[in-house]
């Protein structure tokens, strides 16, 4: 069975932006519950590619914005 979704490319640029900032929420917090440097090496390595797809698909400010809401709290 096949399903054809319409759908413009704003939107689909919204869900799949919404699904990674998601994503990047749940490894940055399982980053510092692994225990094997690689594992901590690979965490960190994805987190960051999400971040720049994250930076890539959406306007600078809406990134800078999502960056201190995310991040800026947890500089301690």
């Amino acid at each position: 069975m096949t399903v054809k979704v319409d759908i413009d490319e704003d939107t689909f640029d919204k869900l799949v932006v919404q699904y990674l900032k998601e994503y990047a929420a749940r490894l940055h917090v399982e980053i510092p519950k692994l225990h094997h440097s690689e594992d901590i090496m690979n965490g960190i390595q994805t987190h960051a590619a999400l971040l720049r797809v994250i930076e890539y698909l959406t306007i600078h400010s809406e990134f800078i914005e999502y960056v201190e809401d995310q991040y800026a709290s947890h500089r301690d």
